[in-house]
């Protein structure tokens, strides 16, 4: 299956549900980062700095980069497969753990309950392969949306494979 997007073809092996979207632009962007913002991950930090030895700057630093990653979500709207790195990957887990919580918040920003699926990537050598084109897409939309890349000096795993 080919997922094209404005500035890359992307392979997938299997089939995976990608749907065709024009360009997002920075209003979108905006609009979404505006809806997210709106969640509150002051406990989740506090519980990450107190009792699992994260420092309040990676705490925080991931935190943003979780509500980017909320904001892909929201724009491609399960239109794109996208894969986390370990870090991220962690501070989503600490989000789904709060039950209650996860589920208002993703009831108010999606509408509907954004699953986590854990085994992506380790049943066999084509689901790795599909992990690592997932997460090189993660890396290029931001990159593309947010000016940055979702791997640097805070996390040097290249994707949740390296566990």
């Amino acid at each position: 299956m080919q997922l094209n997007l404005p500035d890359r073809e992307v392979s997938f092996s299997r089939s995976l549900h990608v749907g065709k979207r024009g360009l997002i632009d920075d209003a979108q962007i905006a609009q979404a980062m505006e809806l997210i913002n709106q969640l509150d991950f002051t406990n989740q930090n506090a519980t990450l700095i107190s009792y699992h030895g994260w420092d309040k700057e990676k705490a925080l630093a991931t935190e943003a980069i979780y509500k980017e990653w909320l904001v892909l979500h929201k724009i491609y709207n399960h239109e794109i497969v996208i894969a986390p790195n370990k870090q991220l990957d962690e501070y989503w887990h600490f989000h789904i753990l709060d039950t209650r919580k996860y589920m208002k918040d993703c009831d108010h920003v999606f509408g509907s309950y954004l699953h986590h699926y854990p085994y992506f990537g380790l049943s066999d050598a084509e689901s790795k392969n599909d992990l690592e084109t997932a997460f090189q897409l993660s890396r290029d939309l931001f990159i593309k949306h947010f000016g940055h890349d979702l791997i640097g000096a805070s996390n040097k795993c290249s994707s949740t494979s390296c566990r």
